[in-house]
């Protein structure tokens, strides 16, 4: 495990700490020394063993919610008009599409209101309802083909680790999809937007490979207090 402490980028007012890769999908600014954890004999191998990565912290209400905000209500990104273009197409693909009669929350709340979603709602919209918006957003000239397909990957990897069987090829298949999805996120969204919950995603598979799939060690059964 190399010993990356992030890096430092302006944003907003201020700055944050990144976690961009390289085009080679290596952590970049790591020191080359081995992580002081390492000293301790067979820690990392426990760690993974013991310690889940919660998914509604850290997909659902971390990057997909992020990314929501991003693509559809930052103003720095995207200017006036082209939001409301891509709102007006969202809000009609969330009228249009059903989510599964099984589904709780269902029944799709608009855009404007994504900011009091609760995460079972960004959880439906990451597996139900942004595939589609986004294909109509790119056939529309609304949004690129690259940012659609970098999308994908991400739904692709979760998907993958939330099934009620996990083969080791779905683990490599999600492997290599959510490692694409954090290695082309500075070319699409920009380096300060390489968050640590972007991040986390590398560590999905290994979580998932030793405690289960993410629906048994998620914090969702604990929502409804909040």
């Amino acid at each position: 495990i190399a010993h990356c402490n992030g890096v430092f980028v302006p944003k907003g007012k201020g700055g944050a700490v990144v976690w961009p890769l390289t085009e080679h999908g290596t952590p970049r600014d790591c020191k080359d020394s081995d992580s002081v954890f390492l000293q301790v004999p067979a820690l990392t191998d426990v760690l993974y063993k013991v310690t889940s990565l919660d998914s509604l912290h850290g997909i659902y209400i971390g990057v997909v919610k992020y990314l929501v905000n991003v693509l559809f209500f930052d103003t720095k990104i995207v200017p006036k008009k082209l939001r409301e273009d891509r709102l007006k197409i969202a809000e009609k693909i969330l009228n249009e599409v059903k989510a599964p009669w099984f589904i709780e929350r269902g029944k799709a709340r608009s855009l404007t209101e994504c900011k009091n979603w609760k995460a079972h709602e960004y959880r439906n919209y990451l597996f139900y309802f942004s595939m589609p918006i986004m294909k109509s957003l790119v056939k529309h000239q609304f949004l690129g083909p690259e940012v659609a397909d970098h999308w994908f990957n991400l739904l692709l990897g979760v998907s993958l680790l939330n099934q009620q069987e996990i083969s080791a090829n779905n683990l490599l298949m999600s492997s290599n999809a959510l490692k694409s999805f954090v290695t082309c996120m500075r070319d699409i969204y920009g380096e300060e937007c390489c968050t640590y919950n972007v991040h986390l995603l590398l560590h999905l598979t290994p979580s998932v490979e030793y405690l289960g799939p993410l629906w048994a060690t998620s914090m969702f059964k604990f929502e409804g207090y909040n």
